[in-house]
């Protein structure tokens, strides 16, 4: 069995679970290889994956500050007199 550097634990590819150098200056990290690495941009192109959201409702709508009871601030018909 080969020991590894203090701090250092082997780590298993995201895509196909194989093991992954330990090498800090290995290009495909966190991959085992470039395939792998190209599978995993592709499924986050064609959205298999997805980042989750805590809600899928429309935005909340922000304070303006008022009270709603100034009638200049409701969305009714302006009132311009004469004209």
């Amino acid at each position: 069995m080969t020991r590894q550097p203090p701090g250092r634990r082997p780590s298993a590819c995201p895509t196909c679970k194989d093991p992954v150098p330990t090498d800090p200056s290995w290009p495909h990290r966190p991959f085992c290889s470039e395939r792998c690495q190209q599978l995993d941009l592709a499924r986050w192109l064609d959205e298999s994956y997805v980042i989750a959201s805590p809600s899928w409702g429309p935005p909340p709508e922000e304070d303006d500050g008022t009270d709603g009871d100034d009638p200049s601030s409701d969305d009714g018909p302006l009132d311009l007199g004469p004209w």
